[in-house]
């Protein structure tokens, strides 16, 4: 009895983080996405032959820039939603039940 009450345990507080966990998976995978999209860029800035078309140059990084605010952006949310995942998992297993009521 005391290992099926350990399994719905479990069970609800997997059910209670999941869609932390869905959301931290998707930003994880924006950041991967994102840093796919920034190395070909570093690797076309470092290269001094790039600079020999300056208004191309400037695009790139200006293309840089804008996708290192997003990363910037995505990494703060993910630390916000990991966060909240914890203080809902620490709640659950202080009280059995979700820390402000929701997921």
């Amino acid at each position: 009895d005391d290992r099926r009450n350990a399994a719905r345990r479990r069970a609800a507080l997997a059910e209670q983080l999941r869609p932390f966990d869905e959301e931290i998976a998707a930003i994880e995978r924006q950041l991967d996405d994102i840093g796919a999209r920034i190395a070909p860029i570093d690797a076309r800035l470092a290269d001094p032959d790039a600079y020999r078309d300056a208004a191309g140059a400037a695009r790139l990084a200006r293309e840089r820039t804008t996708l290192q605010r997003e990363r910037e952006t995505l990494e703060e949310r993910w630390i916000e939603r990991s966060t909240a995942r914890d203080a809902e998992r620490e709640a659950f297993e202080r009280d059995d039940g979700p820390a402000d009521g929701t997921a």
